[in-house]
């Protein structure tokens, strides 16, 4: 919790007041933030963890069903400049996962 705690802070308190993290869970963490602009994005990677972010809300339940799926950024290197297309992208990806 506390290397959590540091990291977030660092990235998300440089400009604001600091951010409060309440253990929930094994795993489950409950951040009170101010700063608007940590919610212009709804996932983060924090110290190798990915971190959803969302308003609050009062039906917060974290009994809730797991996460099943999530969009993950990939980059792709040296890829040649003819599979540039949607189809090739396509297929690389599905390889990829």
């Amino acid at each position: 919790m506390g290397r959590i705690i540091g990291v977030i802070n660092v990235v998300w308190a440089k400009s604001g007041p600091k951010i409060y993290v309440h253990r929930i869970g094994h795993g489950y963490f409950l951040l009170r933030v101010t700063n608007p602009k940590i919610l212009s994005r709804t996932c983060w990677n924090i110290a190798g963890a990915p971190m959803f972010v969302a308003p609050w809300s009062p039906d917060f339940s974290p009994e809730e069903a797991p996460l099943t799926s999530a969009v993950v950024p990939v980059e792709m290197r040296n890829v040649p400049y003819f599979l540039f297309n949607k189809e090739s992208l396509n297929r690389l990806a599905t390889a990829i996962g």
